[in-house]
């Protein structure tokens, strides 16, 4: 049994889902694990060590959140070694021929942070239209249209490869299990293997 650190970042809906399912996956393993809103006003890291740390966050335009900004840029000097793993959801990794734009997004922001998860991937999102709020309808109506994206306000559009965001989360359990524990403050350093965005 692991402890397992997952932390959110976006107010799309879909990026919650993503985070749900790698939690769904831990607890299906028996393992431990805290799940925060990185933009929650209050969101603070409770575990004293964790196994491993997993980051999903909406990054539409390279537009990360600057609460995750911030909180990962806080941990960033502390204990390096915690095995970790980032997903970066746009609806950009959606449109045809966009993929390598929206890598290079969690790259930057990665490179920005600073922070090399042992893991990292570039996953579509949805357009949740009849969840969204007027303006927020509006906005990513206008989005999609510049994606050249469904523009049907009527339904969910669900891009994301659902299998491929599995075996994400089972990576994260492989993570887990390689490891021996270490400060959840780590999730900001250097880990020992990375291969770039996927």
């Amino acid at each position: 049994m692991a402890d397992i650190f997952i932390l959110w970042s976006g107010d799309d809906g879909q990026t919650h889902r993503i985070a749900q399912v790698i939690e769904k996956v831990a607890r299906a393993d028996g393992h431990r694990l805290e799940v925060l809103n990185a933009d929650a006003p209050s969101t603070r890291p409770i575990f004293s060590a964790v196994d491993a740390v997993a980051v999903v966050a909406w990054g539409e335009g390279g537009e990360y959140s600057q609460e995750l900004r911030r909180l990962l840029r806080r941990v960033s000097h502390r204990l390096p070694g915690t095995p970790s793993a980032f997903l970066s959801v746009s609806l950009t990794a959606a449109a045809l021929g966009r993929e390598e734009e929206a890598r290079q997004w969690a790259s930057a922001f990665l490179a920005d942070v600073p922070w090399q998860p042992t893991i990292a991937l570039s996953e579509a999102g949805a357009l949740r239209y009849p969840e969204y709020h007027f303006r927020q309808r509006r906005a990513m109506r206008r989005l999609a249209k510049r994606l050249g994206l469904p523009k049907d306000t009527s339904r969910v559009h669900d891009f994301t490869d659902w299998p491929r965001v599995s075996a994400f989360a089972a990576s994260v359990m492989q993570l887990a299990s390689r490891s021996t524990g270490n400060s959840v403050a780590a999730l900001a350093q250097p880990a020992a293997v990375n291969s770039g965005v996927r």
